[in-house]
């Protein structure tokens, strides 16, 4: 029996190929097509009697030809989703969806505008072969910092080189974009986008640590909104995976479907139908959270034996922070360049960020009798600072 286990989600939206079996996807809720049987870009997986399709975003419907029969199996995987339509432009959408706390996604944009040389760029079309290597990465650098800190693996990272050959046309052929923050030529939020005709999947995200406290984040999602509407996105899918920033900006929350596709034949109504009742007790399984714990079963597994050192982040520092009225007092000041560390660079974002004061009106110095002391002074506020671990 002939077989295609296919990642539905990963195929359309970041690949942006269709499996060669169906013929047509449409919106469920207007019967709106945007994908028919002529479409190049198709997926020629082969002549199979089975094909079993998970991760089908719930708000999508797929045609066959009529020599297929299908199954459903609602999956337990939450999807998240903005659906753009209904609103003027992304202020409006912001106001509708966080309410009283709207003031708080605009003012953490206004704040980082105001303490840094913010630049937004958006890629898409077009973009310099030097600028997109710069770009990856330091995308691939922002990931690594920020799992190591969580101590999670990042599955992305393993496959790094093939996603990073395969980005570059889709952006020259408006099927992928990068977007980026930057602070003085420096990049500190970078986001990987995949386009398939009204939708933008967010693909990939990723923000310098030491920026932390700006939420670059929102700021990002904000700013990609603002670009749908400007162009006439309809959806900005956001996609699997359970984490508060998509609870958050999502008006649209759905479930994945697993479809199994078979021939109109007997033997490959009996694989289908075994195929069904596989998915069906999987996913059974996960309401009961036995996959959660067979993941942790596995990570102990990993570890067991396995001593290793876990290099300390700069998020596990500690400040003790003293208002300070001028720097008398303090003959033995260095000077000291705000990028030579990253601890310093950190510490500096926090003040930046908590006093309101400008990148451009900053000065740090080390006080060389106090190891890790530190004085910070802006235009209005300077502080004595600290660190412990």
């Amino acid at each position: 029996m002939l077989l295609a286990k296919i990642n539905f989600f990963d195929e359309l939206f970041d690949k942006g190929t269709i499996p060669s079996f169906i013929t047509g996807i449409a919106y469920k809720k207007n019967n709106d097509t945007f994908f028919k049987v002529e479409n190049p870009n198709r997926n020629k997986i082969g002549n199979k009697n089975l094909y079993s399709v998970r991760l089908v975003p719930n708000y999508i419907k797929i045609s066959t030809d009529k020599s297929f029969n299908m199954k459903r199996v609602i999956q337990e995987n939450k999807g998240y989703a903005i659906q753009l339509n209904g609103f003027t432009d992304v202020d409006d959408y912001v106001k509708h969806q966080f309410k009283k706390r709207s003031n708080n996604i605009l003012k953490l944009k206004k704040r980082l505008d105001t303490c840094l040389n913010t630049s937004y760029e958006k890629y898409y079309g077009d973009i310099p072969k030097k600028t997109y290597v710069f770009l990856m990465t330091n995308l691939r650098l922002m990931l690594t910092r920020r799992f190591e800190q969580r101590k999670e693996v990042n599955k992305t990272l393993s496959n790094w080189q093939e996603l990073e050959n395969l980005v570059y046309n889709l952006i020259l052929n408006k099927k992928a974009s990068l977007f980026a923050i930057y602070h003085n030529s420096e990049p500190i939020q970078i986001s990987l986008q995949y386009h398939f005709n009204h939708i933008v999947h967010a693909g990939i995200t990723a923000y310098d640590i030491d920026y932390q406290k700006f939420g670059l984040g929102n700021t990002a999602i904000y700013e990609q909104i603002g670009w749908c509407y400007s162009n006439k996105q309809q959806v900005l899918e956001l996609g699997y995976g359970d984490l508060d920033y998509k609870r958050a900006w999502s008006n649209y929350m759905y479930n994945f479907e697993h479809l199994i596709f078979y021939k109109k034949k007997w033997f490959a109504a009996i694989k289908g139908k075994t195929e069904y009742c596989s998915v069906k007790t999987k996913e059974f399984l996960k309401t009961k959270h036995v996959h959660l714990f067979l993941k942790h079963i596995g990570v102990k597994i990993k570890k067991f034996g396995k001593h290793k050192t876990v290099p300390k982040s700069n998020a596990s520092l500690r400040y003790i922070k003293k208002n300070i009225e001028n720097l008398n007092g303090y003959a033995d000041l260095k000077e000291i360049d705000i990028n030579d560390k990253r601890t310093i660079k950190r510490m500096s974002n926090d003040f930046l960020f908590s006093n309101k004061e400008r990148y451009d009106d900053l000065k740090v110095f080390e006080i060389s009798s106090e190891k890790g002391s530190y004085i910070f002074s802006g235009k209005n506020k300077i502080e004595l600072v600290k660190t412990t671990i």
